[in-house]
């Protein structure tokens, strides 16, 4: 007894220490971090996360997590499995658990998953259905304080910026689609496919379908989160903007009023 509660308190530690909850409420674990552990307390930590994940009062069999240790942390990179309550998949360096209820919108990446569009006005909160997150666009004038110099708006961003003056203002948010093209911001006006982009930032094909596009009739102004187009940038010339944000799930609720 001694001994399974010194494994449950390490579990518990090392969970809060490396385990990040995402915007889906799905648990990433650090696979090489894992690794490291003793193979009785990986095995501890994977039927912790396990209950995280699919909020369940049950504690998972050690069969459970000796599938998931064995097919996904020790497995190739994109493999899955499907157990009670959750999905597990590898990501790269992750592993991922998420409740079955958002494990079935990544299920198959882009292929399977229905695409979702919305139409919003400006200015707007709309909800992404497939995470929950909500974008917020907004026109704002063009500052004088050297903001809108054209830099762009860096990769990984949750505030977007755009010269309004550049495309038509018939806006949608979308899943994204095969042959979907953009301008990536600091890539010199190259075009370069969404789906090899995704390949390049490691974006795993499970949660491609989970990323929104920023699109105007004219082209893709933002993969939501990511990068922008820079044919749309602000510049010294632009003379108003389109301002757009993605709010996490966590603080989505705060201040739609």
């Amino acid at each position: 007894r001694d001994d399974d509660r010194c494994l449950e308190q390490w579990a518990s530690e090392w969970i809060g220490r490396h385990v990040r909850r995402g915007d889906d409420r799905s648990l990433a674990v650090p696979r090489m971090a894992l690794l490291e552990l003793p193979v009785a307390l990986q095995r501890r930590v994977i039927r912790r996360v396990m209950q995280q994940a699919a909020n369940s009062p049950y504690s998972p069999t050690f069969g459970a997590a000796e599938a998931v240790l064995e097919k996904i942390v020790r497995g190739r990179s994109g493999s899955s499995l499907a157990l009670r309550g959750a999905s597990v998949v590898r990501e790269y360096e992750r592993v991922r658990f998420s409740p079955k209820r958002t494990a079935g919108r990544h299920a198959g990446g882009g292929v399977s998953d229905p695409a979702v569009s919305l139409c919003p006005s400006v200015p707007s909160a709309t909800v992404w259905p497939p995470t929950g997150q909500v974008i917020r666009l907004s026109y704002a004038p063009a500052s004088s304080d050297g903001t809108g110099d054209g830099t762009g708006t860096p990769a990984g961003t949750q505030t977007a910026r755009f010269d309004a003056d550049r495309f038509t203002h018939q806006l949608v948010v979308r899943s994204w689609k095969a042959g979907d093209v953009f301008h990536p911001q600091g890539m010199g006006g190259r075009r370069k496919k969404v789906q090899d982009y995704f390949c390049d930032i490691k974006l795993p094909r499970e949660r491609r379908a989970g990323v929104p596009l920023l699109v105007a009739p004219e082209g893709i102004l933002w993969i939501v989160g990511y990068r922008t187009d820079q044919r749309f940038r602000v510049t010294p010339s632009t003379r108003r903007i389109l301002v757009a944000e993605i709010v996490p799930v966590e603080t989505s609720g705060e201040g739609k009023g």
